[in-house]
């Protein structure tokens, strides 16, 4: 059901309760808030709508949007899109941020920021609180989730006028290229975020990137990393096990074994990805097995692998095996001491009783389109991170480009960059956006 907010002689006062929050808030009317929560209500599609406190927005609303399950067949039933919307003034621009995962509490995003821009936030398909009381995997492509945000663009578009650009982080970058796929003239504008466009299930060319990746100093010590590990495995799964006990994490898919192995193939991609580790940090063979174990849980981490993870990602994964692609381990100089692991892929997290085929139909196709017509788009890339390997590079064909990040990793964005180059980007999306 709706909220019905109560009038008071000229006041409204509006008083939300929940486990972390108190608000209230008062003003007159007639204002924006009003006229926009009116035609918010007449919406059929706007199940839900609850005012939400978002710094630096003069009204904030959390929406539930009713979605079909599948957008060919509506009859199979629906489901309801969690939706933030964030409103200074309708005369902005609209900033479309294109989430891969679950969304956590809206806030001002990079691009909202640098434009001055009204904002909307929009839960993946199939996550968090957006997700069918069954999951039919069947409905979990980019296709479909394309459509989703097609659907919310002409729903809030009479609302917020027709400048939209969108951007998304990651897999949310990913899920922002397709969308700019599937329906080319919603978006004025498209800036993915170290977002890749893998070609393959296992992209080889990730392979590649760590052959070059930093210098050969540290290419060599993250390697030696691995094979040190590995030899210690044994005396390592003892505090493998102390803290999934601690965490409350279990490995059932996994044998121990195995989850050890797969956490320490997965040391070099974190490494880069994340640089959340400097080089000097890395342990040797004259360190104790505590400080070895200590940095590999620091960089790689047990979740990823372990039950909880795998059920919290499990769209991801299912989405990975099936159509985006993600990556393989590279077992050169290390296969004497993989003992466990017969296949060094992520096909064990695979929903169960589900048979994920990989089809990369699509991204070629997305892939083609972009280099002859991809245009207004902005790549956003960290130099060492390892998506950077399969970020696409536009062609002379569009008045697209990429901004790499120089030694730029997973966490890199517009504001690493200098004011004045970042300066000369924001005129570019303004004049894309019509306000030149």
């Amino acid at each position: 059901m709706k909220n019905i907010y109560t009038v008071i002689n000229r006041f409204i006062y509006v008083i939300i309760f929940s486990t972390t929050v108190f608000i209230t808030c008062s003003f007159q009317e007639p204002d924006v808030y009003t006229v926009t929560y009116k035609k918010l209500e007449s919406n059929s599609k706007i199940k839900e709508i609850e005012f939400v406190q978002v710094k630096g927005f003069e009204e904030s609303y959390k929406l539930m949007f009713e979605q079909p399950i599948d957008h060919q067949n509506p009859s199979e039933g629906s489901f309801l899109q969690k939706v933030y919307l964030s409103i200074n003034t309708s005369r902005a621009a609209v900033v479309l941020q294109t989430d891969g995962y679950a969304s956590g509490m809206a806030k001002k995003n990079e691009l909202t920021h640098l434009l001055d821009a009204n904002q909307v936030i929009v839960e993946h398909r199939f996550f968090g609180d957006s997700s069918p009381k069954e999951t039919e995997w069947r409905y979990l492509d980019t296709y479909q989730s394309s459509c989703d945000y097609h659907n919310i663009y002409k729903a809030l578009s009479p609302i917020l006028g027709s400048d939209w650009l969108s951007t998304g982080i990651s897999k949310g970058g990913q899920t922002t290229i397709y969308y700019n796929y599937y329906f080319p003239k919603d978006m004025r504008v498209c800036v993915p975020y170290v977002a890749p466009l893998n070609l393959a299930r296992e992209d080889k060319r990730i392979d590649k990137f760590f052959s070059r990746v930093g210098n050969r100093e540290a290419r060599k010590k993250v390697k030696e990393f691995r094979v040190l590990a590995l030899k210690r495995s044994k005396e390592l799964l003892p505090y493998l096990k102390k803290e999934a006990e601690e965490k409350g994490y279990t490995f059932n898919r996994l044998e121990w074994k195995q989850a050890l192995e797969f956490i320490i193939l997965e040391y070099e991609f974190a490494f880069w990805q994340w640089g959340n580790s400097d080089i000097k940090d890395i342990p040797t063979d004259n360190d104790s097995n505590k400080i070895i174990y200590q940095h590999l849980s620091k960089v790689s981490g047990i979740d990823f692998f372990s039950d909880q993870g795998i059920e919290r990602l499990q769209p991801f994964f299912y989405q990975a095996l099936t159509e985006l692609g993600m990556y393989g381990y590279d077992t050169i100089g290390l296969g004497a001491h993989i003992k466990d692991i017969k296949h060094p892929d992520f096909r064990f997290t695979a929903p169960k009783g589900i048979t994920a085929t990989f089809d990369s139909n699509c991204n070629h196709k997305v892939y083609q389109w972009m280099k002859d017509s991809g245009n207004n788009m902005i790549f956003v890339c960290g130099e060492n991170d390892p998506w950077n390997a399969t970020s696409f590079h536009p062609s002379k064909r569009s008045n697209s480009f990429r901004v790499v990040i120089p030694q730029g990793n997973h966490h890199s964005r517009l504001m690493n960059l200098p004011e004045s180059k970042r300066d000369s980007i924001v005129r570019v999306m303004r004049n894309w956006l019509g306000e030149l």
